[in-house]
């Protein structure tokens, strides 16, 4: 059978300038973030009619049961999406694209379909004493389904991606975005709490899904290619335990409040770490053009790792004026939407909670790093140890200082996180740091996040405290030659060569 999986729009990285390379890479992120942007932002329209329309017990519950979709289609899947990233190109020139990704499908909806009816049926119990202030019927059991259908397009959504189908991969986007933020909406409008907002979910989550399923079926092959099947299970299943403890260490938060604060706190805890997760939205949006271009890079580039630290430089720069835009003007919004103030108790945790977004999104530079080297059994080895300081911290902070002490301990296991996983980077496969641009760059993101948490910031002090941090990102990173310029005015210029 031949392979219909389709092309590459050309034939990679290899031939291209660093400025081409890069140009191409923003590209992709320009298409696929406008696709994650859609299919995230609904959860940031959705804010203000959640703020509007439920109370902060109701926000609480929703927040508890959304672990379910956070948590189960990562871990159920065995990991094996991530093997459509890294060995598809690999399949493609081999021929037998078409037959690995039918088995990697195979695979992976069969385990997740057969978890999740073993959850629906007999795991009540469990999950009730995980989340105590959650009832299994309906709410649990919503969760789940709204999980496994959210599952379904794990497969699809990876193949788009790497395939670099940005048409199509906007269209899914498009879609699903009108129809989970139209259902959800109206939902609450409604006025049918917290079991009409998931049972929404659940439609939207298996109308895309199933959709998807059928495009992706029509470009599979029911053929096993038992050596590559065999190296994607090496690969993948290290990311299954990574998989858990990175959903465990993201949302041990919510479990321990389960325990130590009342559903009124988990909303307001909820609240601000959903608009601090602005950030995170910013980075899951340039994720899925940058495993795709770091793996290439790296295979196909003789500079791969000078270029790599470059864009790194570029990353960083974005996402610390990012961070600062959410800081700046998350609390007005609040303010804005929240009916007698009843949320404006979030305020006060929003900047821990940004800058624990910030930390987590220097996390791909290193697990790409990773990924490159195939020697992806570092990573539960470097999670295990950010889940036990997790657990610890939430242990000894939140039991003592409620929803404070939760925001802390997640920024304290996402430090944990970061600096090992940079450090096993640059042990696998280091890539040349652009490290006095990067200093300078922390420096006034510090600074100017500081004038936003301890200024009575007024529209213009926000607009000038982020228009100061964009003109340093651009100095820095965007017009790196100017900064090396003024640097090198301290060192002696080398003799000029007679000319001949």
């Amino acid at each position: 059978m031949a392979d219909r999986t389709g092309v590459l729009a050309d034939a990679g990285y290899r031939h291209l300038s660093p400025r081409e390379a890069a140009r191409r890479l923003l590209g992709h992120v320009g298409v696929y973030g406008a696709g994650n942007a859609l299919q995230r932002l609904g959860a940031f329209i959705l804010l203000p009619l959640y703020i509007a329309r439920l109370s902060p017990e109701e926000y609480g519950l929703l927040a508890l049961v959304s672990l379910l979709p956070f948590v189960l289609p990562a871990v159920l899947s065995l990991g094996l999406p991530n093997a459509i990233t890294r060995y598809y190109h690999e399949w493609r020139r081999e021929g037998i694209a078409p037959g690995n990704l039918g088995a990697v499908w195979a695979i992976v909806t069969a385990s997740t379909l057969l978890v999740t009816v073993l959850l629906d049926r007999f795991a009540e119990l469990l999950l009730t004493r995980f989340l105590t202030q959650a009832a299994f019927d309906p709410y649990l059991r919503l969760g789940l389904w709204w999980a496994f259908f959210a599952s379904l397009a794990l497969c699809p959504v990876t193949l788009l991606r790497i395939r670099e189908q940005s048409r199509a991969f906007i269209a899914v986007s498009v879609v699903s975005f009108f129809l989970g933020v139209g259902l959800t909406a109206w939902a609450v409008l409604s006025d049918r709490g917290v079991v009409g907002v998931l049972w929404m979910q659940v439609i939207a989550s298996a109308v895309t899904g199933v959709a998807l399923t059928a495009w992706y079926l029509s470009h599979v092959a029911l053929r096993v290619h038992t050596d590559s099947v065999t190296r994607s299970l090496r690969f993948a299943l290290p990311l299954v335990p990574s998989a858990l403890l990175d959903a465990v260490a993201g949302r041990a938060d919510r479990f321990f409040l389960d325990k130590w604060a009342s559903l009124p706190e988990i909303g307001l805890y909820a609240l601000a770490n959903q608009f601090g997760q602005a950030v995170k939205f910013f980075y899951d949006s340039v994720k899925p053009a940058w495993f795709p271009f770091y793996i290439r890079v790296a295979g196909e580039r003789a500079d791969a790792r000078e270029f790599l630290g470059r864009i790194v430089t570029f990353y960083l720069a974005a996402l610390g004026f990012v961070a600062l835009a959410v800081l700046l003007f998350a609390p007005d919004v609040i303010r804005w939407a929240g009916q007698e103030e009843r949320y404006l108790a979030a305020v006060p945790l929003l900047p821990i909670l940004v800058l624990c977004y910030v930390v987590q999104g220097l996390a791909p530079i290193g697990s790409a790093a990773v990924i490159v080297s195939e020697r992806t059994w570092w990573q539960p080895l470097v999670q295990t140890v950010q889940v036990a300081v997790v657990i610890v911290a939430n242990i000894v902070l939140t039991s003592r200082f409620g929803v404070f002490g939760a925001a802390w301990s997640l920024l304290l296991s996402y430090g944990v996180l970061v600096g090992l996983t940079l450090v096993v980077a640059q042990i696998v496969y280091p890539v040349k740091l652009e490290w006095m641009k990067l200093a300078l760059l922390a420096l006034g993101l510090a600074l100017a996040g500081g004038g936003a948490v301890w200024s009575t910031a007024t529209l213009p002090v926000q607009l000038l405290l982020l228009a100061s941090y964009g003109l340093l990102a651009v100095l820095i990173a965007f017009r790196g030659r100017m900064l090396d310029g003024m640097l090198s005015l301290a060192k002696p210029e080398p003799a000029e060569k007679p000319h001949v």
